[in-house]
């Protein structure tokens, strides 16, 4: 939903009504983070896994940076738009 919202941002804010729910440069730049910390921890837990080490393994290795993750998305507010989705 991250990667979507950042996909279409330029969309959102051309529409008026949206434009109260876009997100400011700090919020999008969280955003972005997290969405880089997550693809990073992604594509590292397949190849961990491709070695042959189950998920649970995979998430024990990354519980600090899953913890990041969080904290950066609990900063950021969602708002649902049932037209966006």
């Amino acid at each position: 939903m991250a990667q979507r919202y950042l996909r279409i941002k330029g969309q959102i804010e051309s529409i008026i009504a949206l434009f109260p729910y876009t997100l400011d440069l700090t919020e999008n730049q969280l955003l972005k983070d997290a969405v880089v910390h997550f693809e990073v921890f992604q594509m590292i837990t397949v190849e961990i896994q491709a070695k042959g080490m189950d998920l649970v393994h995979c998430r024990k290795q990354f519980e600090e940076r899953t913890a990041c993750i969080v904290c950066l998305l609990s900063r950021v507010v969602l708002i649902p738009f049932l037209l966006l989705e």
